[in-house]
């Protein structure tokens, strides 16, 4: 809304308006611009004006977006090993080969930094530090 506001105020006709991109009706000059790339500071957005820019933008986009997926499967990862621990159907080296770590000590460290504790504690503990999967 507020690059939405920002174009209006500077009477620019748009024709869409997405996450980090606008396609203006019509090409600006140098001084409108300018004044687009100033209005825009001020709220902390970024006039991203050259293909180079766009492109090193997207690339960073895509790197936070595949971080943020990668995070999301790792934590559904450890609560399936806690929920295999819990119910002691697995030895842990069984559990890291099923779920694609490299050794149990790569499931142990990760699962400790991740829980604060290492897999042998936790199952000590039974279920009481458990999540449900859909609301990780």
């Amino acid at each position: 809304m507020s690059v939405e506001d920002i174009l209006k105020a500077n009477k620019l006709g748009f024709k869409y308006i997405r996450l980090g991109e606008v396609e203006l009706e019509k090409t600006l000059g140098k001084k409108q611009l300018q004044a687009l790339s100033d209005d825009l500071e001020k709220v902390g957005f970024e006039l991203l004006d050259d293909q180079k820019t766009q492109l090193i933008e997207q690339v960073k986009n895509l790197l936070i977006q595949k971080v943020q997926e990668e995070q999301f499967f790792i934590l559904q990862k450890i609560e399936k090993i806690k929920e295999w621990l819990t119910y002691n159907e697995e030895s842990l080296s069984q559990v890291a080969l099923r779920l694609g770590y490299s050794s149990s000590q790569h499931l142990s460290s990760q699962f400790k930094k991740l829980t604060g504790m290492t897999p042998t504690k936790f199952k000590a503990l039974g279920t009481l530090h458990r999540k449900p999967i859909d609301s990780i």
